[in-house]
């Protein structure tokens, strides 16, 4: 979406929604609903696009999943129409999220697929990395880590591609956490090492220190499986001095919850609790019930660990009804999903049909309306491409020019609707020896035509001329007024050649036209073949 397109006020909307989407939340709302009031007047599929994905985003942001579905619902109907592709692919990526945060791990994996496939077919390079790097994340936590890696190094490759800011150290360092934890489940702590050691001396001065604390995270774990428990401690303090009730946690839930599960093995009660007494209350604001489940199992299992029986049942009770509330959110889920699947359909069959639509129009614009041949307009084209195409392989090209013998004589006694027949039984010849030899035939206009053939030798270009004279003959169209035969031929021009750094299509086709004048002069129903210097010639007998 081009901003300028729109007057100051629509700007003023998009600025202020893409600049406060995150921190502003009520703000963002507001300005969301004003402009696709706006952009409903307007009947601006762009701007409504914009401004239910907008929409979408905050609700996201808010843990509002009645009102993420709906709005994304209404934003896909309007995105792919309008063109913005990359807010698309974002809407995948969302979609793939929740679904995550929800528990529904197939679901997550078929939007996130699906959106790698939407962000390649379009180029969405940076969109293709962030679902990449989410679906490592799913394949890692099925345990299928050798697939996690894969998608974790073709995020990488395309982060490592681009200039080095504090925002491309952060998604790097999170890619290298990620990798660190495959290889320790793999067995690969010596790889796992030397990527932590590529951490530090590569992101480790550009990065928050929350960052670096998913950093300690990871290292601690790669620690404990290599049973060094001193350094796996000394992770373990600095954690816990160091963790932030300030963070992301729908960011850094599977980081410290991995984390914590670790120390389940371990003596360290006291940074086990650090971890689930600082992520709990960030859980809860989420509203997330999955991940609610996830920290009262970490407690379960301490619990009956450590024989503390009251609390194991009290968790447990907690955890069943968090189970039932599960089941209730699964089917809105589903419910939702449902609605947006029908809503990405009709926006693919909306898409699907403009598609048509505009592919009629292209060929409306580029063919002869009574003979169904190219007209000038593809002719110049595709000449053109041709031309060039040829000139760089420096293979043969060969151009065509042809015109009925006495057609206005045709026209003028049998009248214009047996000359456009006698045009269309022409341009029928003309398609079926392009079609049998590779060629390209076009209406030039009148009852001028033209044929084009590539990487052809001189003597099979000499032998399509002769082809499509017998082939016109043999269709016996009588023109008892023609003063060559009583039947309707064709005289034909045609130029061959491999083309020259300094030759031009022009060059090709004004050669073609002068051994058309030239074989009318002689006779007709006849052809003449000459290369540009006329060093080769071949004419009809």
């Amino acid at each position: 979406m081009n901003i300028n397109d729109y007057d100051a006020s629509v700007q003023t909307w998009i600025r202020e929604i893409v600049e406060n989407s995150v921190s502003s939340p009520d703000k963002t709302l507001k300005f969301c609903n004003d402009l696709i009031e706006y952009a409903n007047e307007k009947q601006d599929v762009t701007l409504l696009g914009f401004g239910y994905f907008y929409c979408g985003l905050v609700y996201y942001c808010l843990n509002d999943g009645k009102n993420f579905y709906d709005s994304l619902n209404m934003a896909v109907r309007f995105l792919d129409q309008g063109g913005e592709y990359d807010l698309m692919a974002r809407c995948y990526n969302f979609l793939g999220i929740k679904a995550s945060n929800g528990g529904n791990i197939p679901l997550a994996l078929e939007y996130y697929t699906n959106g790698v496939k939407y962000a390649n077919m379009h180029n969405l390079k940076e969109q293709e990395a962030l679902m990449n790097i989410n679906l490592g994340g799913l394949f890692h936590r099925s345990a299928r880590y050798q697939e996690a890696q894969r998608y974790y190094k073709q995020a990488m490759e395309y982060f490592q591609s681009l200039p080095m800011d504090e925002s491309v150290h952060t998604f790097l360092l999170a890619l290298e956490c990620n990798r660190v934890k495959t290889f320790v489940a793999l067995g690969y702590f010596q790889l796992a090492e030397e990527a932590i050691a590529g951490i530090r001396e590569k992101h480790w001065d550009y990065v928050t220190q929350i960052e670096r604390n998913i950093v300690h995270c990871a290292e601690a774990i790669l620690y404990h499986e290599e049973g060094d428990s001193e350094k796996r401690n000394q992770c373990a303090h600095q954690i816990s001095a160091e963790i932030s009730p300030k963070m992301a946690i729908l960011d850094y839930f599977d980081d410290y919850y991995d984390y914590a599960k670790m120390l389940l093995s371990t003596d360290l009660a006291d940074d086990f609790w650090k971890v689930v007494d600082t992520i709990e209350p960030l859980v809860k604001d989420a509203g997330s019930t999955d991940l609610m489940l996830k920290i009262i199992s970490l407690k379960i299992h301490y619990y009956r660990k450590t024989g503390r029986n009251a609390e194991y049942l009290q968790a447990t009770g907690l955890y069943y009804e968090l189970s039932e509330l599960m089941e209730v959110e699964t089917r809105e889920m589903v419910n939702n999903v449902i609605n947006l699947r029908q809503s990405l359909e009709a926006a693919n069959q909306l898409r699907i049909q403009v598609e048509k639509q505009n592919q009629i129009l292209v060929e409306k614009s580029e063919m002869d309306p009574l003979t169904k041949l190219a007209n000038r307009f593809r002719l110049n084209d595709y000449a053109e491409e041709a031309f060039q195409e040829a000139l760089s392989r420096q293979s043969s090209i060969a151009f065509f020019i042809m015109d009925v013998d006495y057609f206005k004589e045709f026209n003028d006694n049998y009248g214009h609707q047996q000359g456009d027949q006698c045009l269309i039984e022409v341009a029928d010849s003309l398609r079926a020896i392009a079609e049998a030899h590779h060629g390209f035939a076009a209406r030039y206009g009148g009852d001028e035509f033209v044929l084009m053939f590539t990487n052809v030798t001189f003597e099979e270009t000499a032998g399509y001329a002769r082809e499509l004279r017998e082939h016109i003959l043999n269709k016996n169209i009588t023109h008892e007024f023609s003063k060559a035969i009583p039947q309707v031929s064709l005289s034909q021009g045609v130029c061959y050649g491999i083309p020259k750094r300094n030759s031009r299509v022009w060059d090709y086709l004004r050669k073609a036209d002068e051994n058309l004048y030239a074989i009318k002069q002689v006779g007709r129903n006849n052809f003449c073949v000459t290369d540009l210097s006329d060093e080769r010639k071949v004419t009809g007998e």
